[in-house]
């Protein structure tokens, strides 16, 4: 039985390996809104892929309800750490972006979910344009309220 109960009818598949919470603090070391449930998440869901597809809905009950694809969320023990040290290196942009934030998961396209390390906001990366503020858009304002929007494709 799962803890936080999450994506209920959404098939997935854990791809990640078990964690504790001190090696999630290793990697993830800053205070933020919702920290406590991202590392609830982790220890949980460590690499979870959404095999039937997904999609988190923003303005959810709002006319035009805007839904982005998410494909699976980033194992913290490899995955995350290398595309987080990987994005320092395409510019200087992106390693400014780096040294604030950091990637969780992506969609099918390889644009990407990134966590402010400050104030706990979830930011989208479209990937298709270089890393300026057209191509980064807040899509939640924690990862506990992006993840509680997240719906079956």
């Amino acid at each position: 039985m799962r803890k936080l109960a999450l994506f209920k009818g959404i098939p997935f598949e854990i791809i990640g390996q078990k964690v504790n919470r001190e090696y999630i603090h290793s990697i993830i070391p800053n205070d933020f809104k919702a920290k406590d449930f991202l590392v609830a998440f982790y220890l949980e869901y460590n690499g979870l892929y959404f095999t039937e597809g997904a999609q988190s809905i923003e303005n959810k009950g709002v006319d035009g309800d805007y839904g982005i694809e998410i494909e699976l969320f980033y194992r913290i023990e490899n995955k995350l750490p290398e595309i987080w040290e990987a994005t320092k290196e395409i510019s200087p942009e992106a390693r400014l972006f780096a040294e604030r934030n950091f990637p969780i998961g992506r969609d099918s396209s390889g644009n990407e979910f990134w966590v402010d390390m400050f104030d706990g906001s979830v930011k989208y990366i479209e990937w298709e344009y270089d890393l300026t503020k057209e191509s980064v858009s807040v899509i939640s304002s924690d990862f506990k309220e992006f993840c509680m929007s997240i719906e079956r494709l």
